[in-house]
């Protein structure tokens, strides 16, 4: 997807005798090499770093000019891989998708699996959620932000055939809540355009709960999808 770079130093960036400006936020200068040796420096917000728990030594890939952080693994290749379906396709699913189950390491070792409303931004690889800021989900999330997000879509009968076929993607990743107030208004927006009838109602509750939304952003790491024939 993205390209790589390894984060080889993190400086507070120089305010000078005057210090941060007011109503600004903290700003850090984040020193990158590339692959190939080369070394870039971008700006990135203090928060956010910490947020994402980003250090000297980790990976990251710049994501519509915006610093994140990469997690460097591997993830076991798909049995059947002649059902596999690519890259392209994997994201019109989670762009077209109405509904997917998150899954996340829950109580007493139990996985829990939830269905949830989303938001995909396709640009910069993430998935958004919107919900409670309490309870099993966000407690598991607290615990290990290693997720899953499986979604599917039905395509259904062929001509002469009396089976369905789905496509189903499942994305890997690490999942965070979203802390800036203004960021979590517009995840709240874009979620809300896709599902109302009209914006108007969108505007409307957002007004009405701004003050308490809650909003996740899973960051995806690996993609996995197939198309299965129920046959």
């Amino acid at each position: 997807m993205q390209d790589l770079y390894k984060v080889v130093r993190i400086d507070e960036m120089d305010y000078g005798c005057e210090g941060v400006p007011d109503g600004a936020s903290l700003m850090d200068e984040v020193t990158l090499e590339a692959k190939d040796g080369t070394r870039r420096t971008v700006p990135a917000k203090d928060r956010a770093l910490t947020a994402m728990k980003l250090e000297e030594g980790d990976y990251a890939y710049l994501a519509g000019g915006v610093l994140q952080k990469a997690y460097v693994g591997e993830f076991r290749p798909m049995r059947r891989f002649k059902q596999a379906i690519p890259e392209d396709e994997c994201l019109d699913v989670l762009a077209h998708g109405e509904i997917g189950v998150l899954a996340v390491s829950g109580d007493d070792g139990y996985p829990y699996a939830v269905p949830l409303n989303f938001y995909f931004d396709r640009e910069n690889m993430k998935i958004y959620f919107h919900g409670a800021s309490a309870g099993h989900k966000i407690d598991s999330i607290a615990r290990n932000d290693r997720v899953s997000f499986c979604v599917t879509e039905n395509l259904g009968k062929a001509p002469g055939e009396w089976w369905n076929t789905w496509k189903s993607v499942i994305a890997f990743g690490r999942i965070h809540p979203v802390l800036d107030r203004d960021e979590t208004v517009e995840i709240t927006r874009k979620i809300g355009y896709k599902y109302y009838p009209d914006k108007e109602l969108v505007e409307k509750e957002i007004e009405a709960t701004k003050s308490r939304v809650h909003c996740l952003e899973l960051r995806i790491e690996h993609l996995s999808g197939k198309r299965v024939r129920e046959k």
